[in-house]
């Protein structure tokens, strides 16, 4: 995730939110100027580790569209790279780790499951 992103994605979530008719009493008004201080140029990721798990989430829930859509090094990166915990993001990954494990064995041998395996809300 990209700091500028998160931003915008608060903001389009809070949008919705009120779209629907709920009302919104929470802001970014208290972090939004330490969020400008997050070193680093414009665009960049969080953290390497971070942009890493995901690019993950994105394979796991559109296993389809990003196989095709990630590069041969990020794709190899993802196969072998174990994945670390971030709360709030992956832990559900964990909790299903030999689903997990079979769906990248078969990533990798190019049998690509165009269901995923990212948890869908019902």
């Amino acid at each position: 995730p990209y700091v500028e992103d998160l931003v915008r994605y608060f903001y389009a979530a809070v949008d919705e939110w009120t779209r629907r008719g709920y009302r919104s009493n929470i802001s970014l008004d208290d972090v939004e100027p330490l969020l400008k201080e997050v070193e680093g140029p414009p665009g960049t990721p969080v953290t390497e580790d971070m942009a890493r798990e995901y690019r993950r989430l994105l394979l796991l829930k559109e296993p389809c569209h990003y196989y095709k859509k990630l590069s041969a090094a990020e794709l190899e990166e993802l196969l072998n790279t174990p994945p670390r915990p971030y709360p709030g993001v992956n832990l559900w990954l964990f909790d299903i780790w030999k689903t997990y494990l079979k769906f990248m064995e078969r990533l990798a041998r190019g049998e690509v499951d165009c269901a995923g395996i990212f948890p869908r809300r019902r």
